[in-house]
């Protein structure tokens, strides 16, 4: 019969009582988190975007990939099942500011801007991004974070090489171990300064929060870009004399050709000899190459240094700006020879850029 005057029965509730007093024992027993001695990021890593022409760079740009990451690399802590992790990553600019750091010319201090994206989507230069959906459990110990790097199409610049530092900022709560009702047995390893809201001891609820991501911690990607120089043929000339009915009715003309080089770039142009293998050039009538017409082309800037394809013959001594360059240049049909017979004259003349 039970007692109505008694603090207990001989049925449940002393065995109720146990129960919550072990469940408080487990909560506030465990030992405090401890601060990054578990987790670490990957380190300081390497990337390159190759060798790139500096034409390809304005027109198009270029992009990398880099991995740069957090390593936990205690696999007997991390072999459970786990719970709520909280990971984020801000990508930076080592000297502050909203943009990254461009990449700069080793000797000349030139510039190329840089873009940068996680996922396919473009990153805010400072902003922390999530990174949380992350589970241990065997060796997946390690979050690598997939950054791509961009350059933009626009620069125009020198042939060399270019460098640059990428700075990545981790912050973290990450349990190294098993999590049986809400608590973290070998406690949480937490990036430097980071502080939580909503867990007491090891134990976090699930409406557990940062509520400071303390100084995180650092991983830098140091960029490199070998630009090389490079030429473009941008238009041709057409040479056409028109039509006369006599050598002496033909006049000169300018046409005119586009070249577009690398900056600072060397260059020379030279044009062959096209029909007749030497000077004077000659065109031929359509189906009788014994019926001659004998031309000359002239350098640009000159009335009579004709242009030619090998030595000083050559157009030489030319620099690149990395954009558009015009150059006219003089055609003639060479007055005093015999007037050939009628019909349509031709010659085609190789245009060789040497850089």
């Amino acid at each position: 019969m039970n007692n109505p005057f008694s603090m207990f029965s001989c049925d449940s509730p002393p065995t109720r009582w146990l129960f919550i007093l072990s469940l408080i024992f487990v909560v506030f027993a465990c030992p405090a988190a401890h601060a990054g001695s578990k987790c670490r990021t990957n380190g300081n890593i390497g990337a390159s975007f190759g060798n790139i022409d500096s034409l390809t760079i304005n027109t198009i740009g270029g992009s990398t990939s880099a991995a740069p990451g957090v390593n936990c690399n205690d696999p007997g802590d991390f072999s459970g099942g786990i719970g709520r992790n909280w990971l984020y990553v801000s990508v930076e600019n080592p000297d502050g500011g909203s943009t990254l750091r461009p990449l700069r010319h080793t000797t000349t201090g030139e510039t190329i801007g840089l873009t940068a994206k996680i996922d396919g989507s473009a990153v805010v230069v400072g902003q922390r991004y999530d990174q949380s959906n992350y589970m241990y459990g065997g060796n997946a110990n390690n979050k690598n974070l997939a950054l791509q790097l961009v350059i933009p199409p626009g620069a125009t610049v020198s042939a060399g090489t270019y460098t640059t530092v990428v700075r990545t900022r981790w912050y973290w709560s990450l349990c190294s171990g098993t999590i049986l009702s809400a608590v973290c047995w070998s406690g949480w390893d937490r990036s430097n300064g980071l502080t939580m809201s909503g867990c007491v001891g090891n134990s976090c609820t699930a409406s557990a929060y940062i509520n400071n991501y303390g100084t995180g911690e650092v991983a830098d990607i140091t960029l490199t870009l070998v630009v090389e120089n490079s030429c473009n043929i941008v238009t041709l000339p057409q040479v056409a004399f028109g039509s006369a009915p006599l050598v002496s009715g033909f006049t000169s003309i300018t046409p005119n050709m586009t070249i577009r080089c690398t900056k600072t770039a060397p260059y020379s142009i030279s044009l062959s000899n096209g029909n007749s293998g030497g000077s004077p050039r000659e065109m031929w009538l359509a189906g009788d190459s014994s019926k001659k017409l004998k031309y000359e082309l002239y350098k640009p800037g000159s009335s009579a240094d004709r242009w030619g394809d090998a030595g000083t013959a050559r157009f030489e001594n030319l620099i690149g700006s990395g954009l558009n360059q015009d150059y006219s240049f003089r055609a003639e049909i060479l007055p005093g020879q015999p007037t050939p017979p009628s019909g349509t004259y031709t010659d085609n003349i190789q245009l060789t850029v040497t850089y």
